[in-house]
């Protein structure tokens, strides 16, 4: 662990430039990367690319590139910050890692909206210090630009030096046995016939709501963290109660009993407790979450904030046509006609239904409906821990009453929302000018809104 930055200071002061920081800090007994320097100029930065690059091979832990950093922490403030990022650092990225294997079979994996992926399985070979034997290859669109057949060799390369990629086939190797990649007619999950529409370049399986490998992904999506979230409920739990005949869509996961667990391999009683009481804290969840829960092609966690705040209910949701949904931010006509779509299907009516039969709730909002959320316009900022509520519950009340949540503070934040141990964000609200509000103070924020 190397440090590189500080928090919160209080009670004394530091050294005003990074570099310097970074010193006293090593005076102190932290590590820090022995390889960091101060340079002058933009030429300064290339040298010390340049000079890294050839270096990292022989560094003893994984680096994918260089972090230049405006030195003086003055200027840092005054730079702000955009969306994710600050404006007062940026990334020089090294060319990604490659290697040179041969593509012994081309298997086609199914989504939760019927895509069909084609990934390529690899003789193994190690690229960047990880071992490659597969690679997406996106579509056929992509397999017929690579020229690609079974038996090839190709070059691939860690994108972002993370995700395995085809780059090129090596025309120069000798390849032999050569077989062409077949495009396939039925789904191989549920052989299904597989369709491509007009505006698309992929391959779709036609049984939405048949087929086992759409359904999997489905749940899979429902259950993850940023939709119900419920903890302990991985794809191979998924897959494995399926299998089990115990689940066949997300709603069945809120009939699951015990005794049922206890039934299957590495279930015992203390896991089988702690995964039924995670499905039944999710019950309690937000609008907004359902929403992007439910899989709507095309739409995203912002989106489905969006039609939260814009519809308010399910039921008006559900009841919308495409004319106001286009009125919300971030939907437009190919989003809109998804969603109608979905809310219109008598199969995805009858799922809605029966998850709140079995008791998924979210707090309707007592707002008048031709009137403004309360906190509608505001931007608020989240840092810290907190006692009564994580953070995740804490964005999703502020987002319930109508307010945007950024993930920095910049002149145009409406207040902070800070925890114990707050750090950076709360240093520059304070710079700012910015109202900081701490537990107490939010619970008297929210609680007459509710």
């Amino acid at each position: 662990m190397f440090a590189y930055s500080v928090g919160l200071v209080s009670g004394g002061r530091l050294p005003e430039d990074h570099y310097a920081l970074m010193q006293h800090l090593k005076g102190w007994g932290f590590r820090i990367n022995s390889d960091i320097q101060q340079v002058i100029d933009a030429a300064g930065c290339q040298q010390y690319f340049e000079a890294l690059a050839k270096r990292r091979a022989d560094l003893a832990y994984e680096i994918d590139g260089v972090v230049f950093k405006v030195d003086s922490l003055a200027s840092q403030t005054e730079l702000g910050f955009l969306t994710r990022t600050p404006r007062w650092a940026i990334a020089g990225k090294f060319p990604a890692a490659q290697g040179r294997t041969r593509v012994l079979e081309v298997e086609f994996q199914v989504g939760r909206t019927g895509a069909i992926t084609p990934v390529a399985r690899l003789e193994p070979v190690q690229v960047g210090g990880v071992v490659i034997s597969n690679a997406t290859l996106h579509n056929f669109d992509e397999i017929e630009r690579l020229g690609l057949n079974i038996n090839h060799v190709v070059i691939i390369e860690r994108a972002g030096d993370v995700i395995p990629k085809v780059i090129r086939v090596d025309t120069q190797a000798q390849s032999f046995d050569l077989r062409p990649i077949v495009r396939p007619q039925q789904c191989p999950e549920c052989q299904s016939d597989l369709i491509q529409r007009p505006d698309e370049v992929i391959l779709r399986c036609a049984n939405d709501l048949g087929c086992p490998a759409q359904q999997k992904e489905r749940i899979r999506h429902f259950v993850s963290r940023l939709a119900m979230d419920i903890d302990g409920l991985g794809g191979k739990v998924v897959e494995q109660l399926m299998k089990a005949g115990l689940i066949h869509n997300a709603a069945d996961l809120y009939a699951l009993a015990y005794d049922q667990l206890l039934t299957l391999e590495r279930f015992a009683p203390t896991s089988a407790k702690k995964l039924i009481a995670s499905i039944q804290a999710s019950k309690t969840t937000s609008l907004s979450r359902f929403i992007y829960a439910l899989g709507i092609p095309e739409v995203g966690e912002a989106t489905a904030a969006s039609l939260a705040q814009a519809f308010r209910s399910l039921q008006a949701l559900m009841s919308a046509d495409d004319t106001a949904l286009i009125n919300v931010p971030d939907v437009g006509p190919i989003v809109a006609a998804q969603i109608t779509a979905y809310m219109r299907h008598p199969s995805n009516q009858l799922l809605i239904d029966r998850l709140c039969q079995l008791g998924v709730v979210w707090p309707e909002s007592a707002a008048i409906p031709d009137q403004p959320l309360p906190l509608a316009g505001q931007t608020w900022v989240i840092t810290g821990t907190f006692d009564g509520f994580t953070r995740s519950q804490l964005k999703t009340q502020l987002q319930h009453f109508g307010a945007k949540v950024a993930g920095s503070v910049s002149a145009k934040t409406t207040g902070l929302a800070a925890g114990r141990e707050a750090g950076s964000k709360l240093t520059k609200a304070e710079s700012l000018g910015i109202p900081v509000i701490d537990e107490a103070g939010l619970r008297s924020l929210l609680e007459p809104l509710q």
